[in-house]
């Protein structure tokens, strides 16, 4: 995944580190969010969800556990 900041005329690369547990989860994304805060939610084809600190240019990741189940 790449991200272009025109107005930083900045442009950082992200790929997946199996040894990394803040690199993406996987190098095929299939959608993406900005929310208002600037963080980059990605959702890849690895069934989790990424989430990108754009100040600390890290990745939390989420994934979907059928064990816990809500109301």
């Amino acid at each position: 995944m790449n991200k272009a900041d025109l107005k930083k005329k900045d442009f950082l690369s992200f790929v997946r580190n199996p040894n990394d547990s803040n690199s993406l989860n996987s190098d095929i994304v299939w959608s993406f969010w900005e929310d208002r805060s600037g963080a980059l939610w990605i959702g890849t084809n690895d069934g989790g969800l990424n989430r990108l600190d754009p100040g600390r240019r890290n990745f939390a990741r989420f994934r979907h556990d059928p064990a816990i189940l809500t109301a």
